[in-house]
């Protein structure tokens, strides 16, 4: 359960920027470049990071990786609305695009390892589906709620505060694991 949990929180703390980012443009008087180079910047560690974080799941234990993964596009999504300028965002959101990038090979890596090819893809088709209802939440709730009543801000805290809860399940979960087996 807990790997589609881990993909819907990724998807809600990457999908975010580009779902706000004409409101951002808007209310901070910046151009649609420079916007748009922050999210070209994320997709570019996110690339690059994937290839660096498939080697360090083969030398570091998988849930360590994703719990570093998670646990820094947390902080990156809590940060961004407190970015003075565009360079802090372009910054915040590099990191974020390679914590997003330790997602993904390590929680890859735990499927096939743990699961039989049914299961695995069964797994494989939730990720996807929780995947796709994290865009459509990120979506709705921007839309209806956050940008309408208050500010862009508020889409990145929410997918922050979801991805925390998620965080505090996974921990929950390995350390259950490691205390009971």
């Amino acid at each position: 359960a807990l790997c589609p949990l881990i993909y819907f929180a990724s998807y809600l703390t990457r999908k975010d920027y580009g779902v706000v980012m004409a409101a951002v443009i808007a209310s901070e008087g910046i151009t649609n470049a420079q916007a748009g180079l922050v999210e070209t910047l994320a997709l570019i560690s996110y690339g690059a990071g994937q290839i660096v974080s498939g080697i360090l799941g083969d030398k570091f234990k998988p849930q360590n990786i994703i719990l570093c993964g998670l646990g820094s596009t947390m902080v990156c999504n809590l940060l961004m609305p407190f970015c003075p300028n565009i360079l802090m965002r372009e910054i915040v959101w590099l990191i974020n695009g390679f914590a997003q990038s330790m997602l993904w090979p390590p929680l890859v890596r735990i499927m096939a390892a743990t699961m039989d090819k049914n299961t695995y893809n069964d797994v494989c088709a939730n990720v996807n589906v929780a995947g796709n209802a994290g865009t459509l939440l990120l979506y709705l709730t921007s839309s209806l709620i956050w940008l309408k009543f208050f500010t862009w801000k508020y889409t990145f805290f929410s997918s922050a505060l979801l991805c925390g809860i998620i965080l505090v399940a996974y921990v929950m979960n390995d350390y259950a694991v490691v205390a009971y087996g």
